[in-house]
């Protein structure tokens, strides 16, 4: 995920991996935005077939764009803020990201017993989610694959979720049960 800030009126600059993902040749073109989620929203380029059906955005020459004020609004934004983009085949993801803090898995360490920590991918920093550990949890669930780590819930036979962490052989049960035990204490399961 690549992080940019955006201004009180929405300016935020597309990351050059994005403007070449969606095929912006030069750093001027358009854009259609999309709100897909409560903190989301999709970016396509004008060869897709929404681009008859949705307004289009300028990409000015420095490659920024201002994220309609509809969705701003509904995010809650009152001011300025910050941006993740990662490209989700065929769209580019744009979501809304909360302050960076301190990695609470690892305390701030960046690993955990001798491996990189899951929860900030190593660097002792995160990022808190819009939708709280539910989010931060989705996030990390999409994360986990490079290290090898599966995160997945299901419900036991009294409705009550639970969750399940398994890994690669490299990474020690140690490692995958306190990943768990600090899932279900955000999460509050018991």
């Amino acid at each position: 995920m690549i992080y940019r800030p955006f201004s009180k009126s929405g300016l935020v600059t597309l990351p050059k991996e994005a403007r070449e993902f969606l095929g912006l040749d030069s750093n001027d073109g358009k854009i259609i935005i999309e709100q897909v989620g409560r903190f989301q929203a999709r970016i396509v380029g004008l060869n897709s077939e929404l681009d008859k059906l949705l307004p289009r955005r300028r990409i000015t020459n420095k490659g920024q764009f201002t994220i309609p004020a509809n969705i701003l609004r509904s995010w809650g934004i009152t001011g300025k803020g910050e941006v993740s983009f990662h490209i989700q085949e065929p769209y580019l993801i744009v979501s809304l990201v909360g302050p960076e803090i301190g990695c609470k898995l690892c305390e701030s360490a960046g690993t955990l017993l001798g491996h990189p920590c899951i929860v900030c991918d190593g660097t002792g920093k995160m990022r808190l989610h819009p939708m709280g550990a539910l989010g931060e949890f989705a996030s990390v669930t999409m994360n986990a694959r490079k290290f090898g780590i599966t995160l997945h819930t299901e419900e036991n036979d009294t409705g009550v979720p639970q969750i399940h962490v398994s890994g690669s052989l490299n990474l020690p049960a140690a490692y995958l049960k306190l990943v768990e035990i600090y899932f279900k204490s955000r999460l509050q399961i018991k």
